[in-house]
């Protein structure tokens, strides 16, 4: 399907209107939930009630398996008895990867505790034990937010641009831009970073495969009940994942540089664009992402510079904001 919008151009095929809809769905979904959320929070009344259940339960139906919550909490509010389940305010119900983490969403509470619950008024019979949101509550919003800006600037415009550009003869056209990204050393950083990326990511697969495989064996197997145990850093597991964090970092400093060297090799090819020059790829979103996402097996040396600056870049980003939320 195709349709204009005054001069400009949307393709909108069948995957791409379905890719759309999930993401407007986990959009509406969460975003509705957290609103749920606030609204239990600010309106919800304290009341004491009695842990009946109070345990972290080991999953290992998904892949790597995960840590729940199972609660059970009686409480009266205003007159009546019921029955509670929940530890965090609306649908969303958050799993965990340690033990300790799931442990601490219940603030230590055991069977015969009597803690504080909130209860909403206009829903008595669910009642929550933490007066905060879940961690990772808007985790698909931004996901599926991400999918949407994407998939909209992908269907703007021509969905093969630049495909025909041509490049006049190197020397022909005196350069504009002096090379920078250390000057003299330009040349080889390209062939530094190339072979670092390489480098960078066999050793965090190899190096996740095998911590990954010592864990399940010291656990007691995939299929297997889990068991606790401590890690030390000078052990096989934790040299493994000493192994694995570096190189993730090392994978992103060198895209990154990989990504600034890559953007001047671009400047000097669009110097040598011939007339009428395409518009910049790096001021056009648009322009980008469907450069970046394109389908053509033979592209052409500018397109697919764009297209590895890009990608450098997009790849880049993505593994420092994943680090940055496991971190924080």
């Amino acid at each position: 399907m195709q349709f204009s919008i005054g001069d400009t151009t949307i393709h909108a095929p069948a995957w791409r209107v379905i890719v759309a809809l999930l993401a407007v769905a986990a959009v509406a979904f969460t975003g509705y939930d957290y609103v749920q959320q606030s609204r239990a929070i600010d309106d919800a009344t304290a009341v004491e009630a009695t842990v009946v259940e109070a345990e972290v339960r080991y999953d290992d139906s998904g892949r790597g398996g995960s840590y729940g919550l199972e609660v059970q909490f009686d409480y009266r509010y205003r007159g009546t008895a019921y029955t509670g389940d929940r530890v965090f305010p609306g649908a969303y119900v958050p799993t965990y990867d340690e033990r300790e983490a799931a442990r601490a969403a219940l603030d230590g509470l055991e069977p015969g505790d009597t803690t504080r619950v909130y209860v909403p008024p206009d829903a008595p019979g669910e009642a929550f034990l933490n007066d905060q949101r879940p961690p990772g509550t808007l985790d698909f919003f931004w996901l599926g937010l991400a999918v949407l800006v994407i998939v909209a600037l992908d269907a703007i415009g021509p969905q093969n641009p630049d495909a025909t550009a041509d490049l006049r003869p190197e020397g022909a056209v005196p350069p504009v831009h002096e090379r920078s990204v250390f000057g003299r050393f330009h040349d080889p950083l390209g062939r530094w970073t190339t072979r670092s990326i390489a480098v960078c990511t066999v050793t965090l697969l190899g190096s996740f495969l095998v911590g990954f495989g010592l864990i399940v064996l010291r656990s007691g197997g995939i299929f297997g009940p889990a068991a606790a145990f401590s890690v030390d850093p000078t052990d096989p597991i934790g040299i493994a994942g000493v192994v694995v964090a570096a190189s993730y970092v090392g994978l992103v400093v060198s895209l990154s540089l990989y990504g600034a060297w890559s953007f001047v090799e671009y400047r000097r090819l669009r110097e040598r664009l011939a007339d009428p020059t395409p518009p910049s790829p790096f001021r056009n979103p648009s322009r980008l992402v469907t450069l970046v996402r394109g389908d053509d097996d033979d592209p052409n040396e500018y397109v697919r510079r764009v297209r590895l600056t890009g990608s450098a870049v997009l790849v880049a980003a993505i593994l420092t904001v994943s680090a940055v939320q496991v971190v924080s």
